[in-house]
């Protein structure tokens, strides 16, 4: 199983403009097949710092999600708006 913590570092001013985009993004994400878990968070103390975690079931699956319609049209456009580039970590389950 795999996490993707995904961060996106808005504009202040263009705050207003990416949220649509970022529910667009985790509603047609979340009705993927192989989407596990798909979730937005924003920061309590920056409005402009948006955080997705995302859980699929293997590298296959976040591929084909990476390769979407929607993730190709709205990611470009949500980077667009950053304050700073966007930071993606990907992490594996471990077995405990």
């Amino acid at each position: 199983m795999l996490k993707v913590v995904a961060q996106f570092f808005i504009q202040s001013a263009k705050v207003d403009t990416a949220l649509p985009l970022l529910r667009e993004l985790a509603a047609l994400s979340r009705q993927e097949e192989a989407c596990i878990a798909y979730d937005l968070f924003v920061n309590e103390e920056d409005s402009g710092h948006f955080t997705i975690i995302e859980t699929w079931p293997d590298h296959a699956a976040l591929k084909a999600h990476s390769l979407t319609e929607h993730f190709t049209r709205l990611v470009p456009q949500l980077q667009g708006l950053g304050r700073e580039t966007s930071k993606i970590t990907l992490m594996k389950a471990v077995d405990i």
